[in-house]
């Protein structure tokens, strides 16, 4: 039970993983170290028929198949590249990502212990292993949580000597940092953020850590989805999560400093009080979309004006006027892993000022998101929309939103499907008439929550997982 409950809080969270990673053009997933295959090694694979229908299958997103090929070139090697050790090390991390692309976690993590001691027994440098062992706590984020927390503490001890300054490092605070997070150290966790952003991160490892520390002040303040059994205690219709002083915008929201680091003025506040690092929750999220934009470079130049624009515009420039659009305001925010974020800004305003122009502005803007980048996860934002339709009492029509991704999502136990039947019961149990049938929501809601067995399906492109 409190294995899946963490990993739905992961969700929230961005992850570094830097060794799997499959190299397709568009694919999500890890970069190559020095331990992964030359060239030499690749154009051997590449005259492997094996192979290359595994790359097939992964392109279709049929990772089953593309494990057994994979398995079925893994048994080639043995026999005809005894010596091909690099060959052998890109198969097997190739199976890794296909094992945790169908929710095979624990598999995935037992054949990643194999990759982990294979590049030791083969004198692999301290870079290389820790990066992969990086790699094993996230996997074990998502279905063993004991296991992930007590080896991201330990390879925070054994790798402690490696330069705040290289990638590895980075991404081993980054994850330690989440762990840490997940686990309710939230001073813990925001000293290793802050510790990665006073050290000149690539503008992707500084996107992730300013989601993560934005989440971290969120639930510092307001724990809604945290780790407990109330880690989905979602407000109600007429429930009131933020006191008045709260609900006023504070002058750190106000704008957005695109170009600026972390604030000197943030890292004075850092240890004084939740009241103040609060604030910082919203512009953070912002810069985290900033920064994993400037992944492409070559889209951020062409589109930094207007996303300067966007993520800079005041709070009364939303009014009912619509200074700022959403109907008509481009979709500048266009890297599939700014999802994340994106989701967390427009569910941040959702869930602490439901009201207000800025929400509506964010959730529709990540409505177009979905819909012109990411249609695959465009559920989410249609049981936000259910939501709020709730809230102004326009029960028909959130009910025919609901009923619609339940629809969709028959097959699924997933983040959304749990959210949606979450909210939808809520939204009836505020029905005197219907409190019956909100209590019966509710408890599927727990059901899916608890959900520890996903079946061993092919995952389709329209399936991507949650948190990246």
């Amino acid at each position: 039970m409190q294995v899946n409950l963490y990993a739905r809080a992961s969700r929230f969270l961005l992850h570094s993983t830097k060794t799997l990673q499959r190299n397709h053009k568009g694919r999500r997933g890890f970069s190559t170290t020095a331990a992964a295959a030359t060239g030499e090694a690749t154009q051997i694979l590449q005259n492997s028929s094996d192979y290359n229908e595994a790359q097939k299958y992964f392109k279709e997103g049929k990772y089953r198949l593309a494990e057994e090929f994979l398995k079925r070139t893994e048994a080639f090697l043995k026999v005809n590249q005894p010596s091909g050790v690099q060959q052998l090390d890109r198969v097997l991390r190739e199976q890794v990502v296909a094992l945790i692309r169908s929710d095979r976690f624990l598999k995935g993590e037992k054949l990643l212990e194999r990759v982990i001691e294979m590049n030791k027994q083969a004198g692999a440098s301290q870079e290389i292993l820790c990066s992969l062992n990086t790699d094993l706590v996230t996997l074990r984020l998502q279905h063993d949580f004991k296991k992930a927390f007590d080896h991201a503490i330990s390879l925070g001890k054994e790798y402690a000597a490696l330069p705040n300054t290289t990638d590895v490092k980075r991404n081993l605070r980054l994850v330690l940092g989440t762990t840490l997070l997940m686990n309710g150290n939230l001073e813990e966790a925001k000293e290793q953020f802050a510790e990665i952003l006073d050290s000149q991160p690539d503008p992707l490892n500084k996107g992730y850590t300013f989601n993560n520390l934005a989440v971290a002040l969120w639930w510092a303040k307001h724990p809604v989805f945290y780790l407990d059994t109330h880690l989905m205690d979602l407000p109600t219709a007429d429930s009131k999560i933020m006191d008045d002083k709260a609900e006023k915008i504070p002058a750190s929201e106000q704008i957005f400093y695109a170009d600026r680091e972390l604030d000197h003025e943030y890292r004075d506040h850092l240890k004084q009080g939740v009241e103040i690092e609060f604030d910082y929750a919203a512009p953070f999220l912002k810069r985290s979309l900033y920064n994993i934009e400037r992944e492409d470079q070559t889209r951020f130049e062409a589109n930094k004006k207007s996303l300067v624009k966007l993520l800079s515009t005041r709070q009364d420039q939303f009014d009912e006027k619509f200074q700022l659009d959403p109907e008509t305001t481009e979709v500048v925010i266009r890297n599939r892993k700014s999802a994340t974020p994106l989701a967390n800004l427009a569910e941040f305003f959702l869930f602490t000022n439901t009201e207000s122009p800025e929400t509506r502005f964010w959730f529709k803007y990540l409505f177009k998101f979905y819909q012109e980048v990411l249609p695959e996860n465009i559920d989410r934002a249609y049981v936000h929309l259910a939501f709020l339709c709730g809230k102004k009492k326009q029960y028909n029509n959130a009910e025919a939103i609901f009923k619609k991704v339940l629809e969709r999502l028959k097959h699924e136990d997933n983040y959304q499907k749990m959210l949606c039947l979450r909210l939808y019961g809520q939204m009836l149990s505020t029905i005197p008439e219907r409190e019956d049938e909100g209590k019966d929501l509710l408890h599927r809601s727990y059901v899916c929550l608890l959900y520890t067995s996903p079946s061993p399906r092919d995952r389709q492109k329209s399936r991507m997982p949650s948190s990246a």
